[in-house]
């Protein structure tokens, strides 16, 4: 039975959209933007939900006595020190992932980089 959680700042999902690209650009230019506008519209709107279904999702667990901790800075960096990415014991791990370490290097900085979308962070 699961007792605690800790936030440790991990990407534990990601969503990705995706069409067959021939397919998308045989299509006209008018219905190429329809589809692309909707995608917009349903990314952000996949996004709202996501702090009601992480708060629903907590208190479901809180019911059942889980705990939950958000480590302090100094805290998330001893953590990441001990465990984090950069330790070349995950460096296989990147390679079947990604393909490549210097494409894991990419994704990362990718990753780190604040884009237009935002969900709060607990």
């Amino acid at each position: 039975m699961l007792s605690s959680v800790t936030f440790i700042r991990s990407v534990p999902d990601a969503q990705v959209y995706s069409c067959n690209l021939k397919w998308f650009n045989s299509l006209p230019k008018d219905v190429q933007m329809g589809i692309e506008m909707a995608s917009e519209v349903t990314a952000q709107q996949n996004l709202a939900k996501v702090p009601a279904a992480r708060a629903f999702a907590m208190a479901e667990l809180k019911k059942n006595k889980v705990q939950f901790y958000s480590p302090t800075p100094s805290e998330l960096k001893q953590w990441q020190d001990k465990a984090g990415h950069q330790l070349p014991v995950w460096d296989k791990t990147k390679i079947e992932l990604a393909g490549s370490l210097d494409t894991f290097n990419s994704l990362l900085e990718a990753a780190n980089t604040q884009g237009r979308y935002y969900v709060h962070d607990i």
